[in-house]
């Protein structure tokens, strides 16, 4: 056992897993809820909170990097997936996915990227979006937050409170409800500045598989702005590789278009079980 916190939901006897795995980092795997569990009409999902986040343990060995992410995420898959295995990961946990992805190719049967943020110039792209579209306070709270100042839960709670509305397309007050079950970490997030960032370089990884990818992203994400291509541009680094933009949809994308998020997945999967490519 892993030890993490761990929810599975859908068939035990499920012939597909979904394995999602949680950005932040420092955030927890509640904020996919309840908007893809409906995919658990045709896929075991199985939800997990990382090393050191949300309702995992928060005490153990140092550190928790990529090497430890990815060991985790194997674990859990062997522990509560059934079936083929997908790694559908979100934000910087789309990293830890590629991660599982690239070194268990005899475990992991197809790879999704959720408003990814693989690129090795992703924290230049925040910072020039935040600089242009961000209040003085979001820009203070993104400055107090990426340059290591947070030190407490209540800290990073309220930084995230004040750049949430830079992560959607159109931010109303109900869309503050995307993190009230989440258990906020600033010891995941400190981990994640020491450690996480650039450990992989997704431009060398993503050619190597041989596995359907499929990357959905929201127009108005500004992940999407990267100079390295965005969702577009990572998907056509993969052998086997497609991509989805979704109108009107930030970087939680899934809680503005759930629908439409959970359809192109569920038409990738429909295609994936018969062999044919699915449309761009």
């Amino acid at each position: 056992m892993t030890g993490l916190h761990v929810e599975a939901i859908g068939a035990d006897d499920a012939t597909v897993s979904l394995l999602f795995i949680h950005g932040g980092m420092g955030l927890d795997h509640t904020y996919f809820r309840p908007f893809m569990d409906p995919l658990a009409e045709r896929a075991r999902l199985v939800y997990f909170d990382q090393r050191l986040a949300g309702r995992s343990p928060r005490d153990g060995t140092s550190p928790v990097d990529l090497a430890c992410m990815t060991r985790d995420a194997v674990a859990v898959a062997g522990e509560a997936c059934r079936g083929k295995v997908i790694v559908a990961g979100h934000s910087f946990g789309a990293i830890v996915a590629l991660s599982v992805a690239a070194s268990h190719p005899d475990l992991v049967h197809g790879f999704i990227g959720l408003s990814h943020g693989l690129s090795p110039t992703i924290g230049a792209t925040l910072a020039s979006y935040v600089a242009e579209r961000g209040t003085e306070s979001q820009k203070s709270a993104a400055t107090q937050a990426f340059g290591g100042k947070l030190e407490t839960d209540a800290g990073y709670v309220s930084a995230w409170r004040d750049l949430l509305p830079l992560y959607f397309h159109d931010f109303g007050q109900g869309d503050r409800g995307l993190f009230d079950r989440v258990q906020f970490s600033v010891v995941a997030f400190t981990e994640f500045l020491a450690y996480g960032i650039g450990r992989l370089d997704y431009r060398t990884e993503l050619p190597r598989l041989r596995m359907p990818v499929l990357f959905i992203g929201g127009e108005s994400d500004w992940c999407e702005r990267d100079p390295c291509g965005g969702s577009i541009g990572a998907a056509k680094l993969a052998p086997n590789g497609q991509a989805r933009l979704i109108p009107e949809a930030g970087h939680f994308g899934f809680a503005e278009q759930p629908e439409q998020f959970r359809d192109a997945i569920n038409e990738w999967l429909d295609a994936v079980a018969t062999g044919n490519e699915p449309e761009a």
